[in-house]
């Protein structure tokens, strides 16, 4: 029984991702020139908040009927991946890159707004792990799931960035 679970996370894992794909695909055949906007899945915001209020739920629990078996680092552990989860949700929800013709605009999740021209954007890479966006001073990471990256990395190789 214990190895079910082994082969569940993997599938469970590969089908977001396949979800997160399917869902980029459909935004760059959907694409018109001009504006655009660069975003996380649909997939991120409900595991998000799914995981927050499994984790949240799970301290209420614990609070409401204590037993001889909790302590407090079970309801630290519970707090952290509530807040990591809330992060998911945030980040979903906030964290956005307006791609106009001449300069493309951050938003972070919190909020905060970046305006940066294309010709202070000094480089990119494209890993594993993140799409990276070097500037004069100030470097950014994005998913490299999130939707319409493939857009915005043909915006950059428009306007001469170099993308390793």
């Amino acid at each position: 029984m214990r190895y079910i679970g082994y082969a569940l996370i993997p599938i469970v894992i590969g089908l977001m991702l396949s979800l997160a794909k399917k869902e980029s695909e459909s935004a760059v055949r959907n694409y018109e020139e001009g504006l655009f906007m660069v975003r996380l899945p649909k997939i991120y915001g409900w595991l998000g908040i799914i995981s927050l209020l499994f984790f949240t739920s799970l301290l209420v629990l614990m609070i409401l009927y204590p037993n001889d078996t909790a302590e407090a680092w079970v309801g630290a552990v519970f707090i952290c991946f509530s807040l990591l989860s809330l992060s998911l949700v945030l980040s979903y929800a906030k964290w956005r890159i307006l791609v106009y013709e001449d300069y493309i605009l951050y938003i972070t999740m919190f909020g905060r707004l970046y305006k940066y021209d294309y010709s202070r954007i000094k480089s990119a890479k494209l890993s594993q792990n993140f799409f990276t966006i070097k500037t004069e001073n100030k470097t950014f990471f994005v998913d490299p799931h999130a939707i319409g990256l493939e857009i915005l990395m043909n915006r950059f190789r428009k306007h001469q960035i170099p993308i390793r």
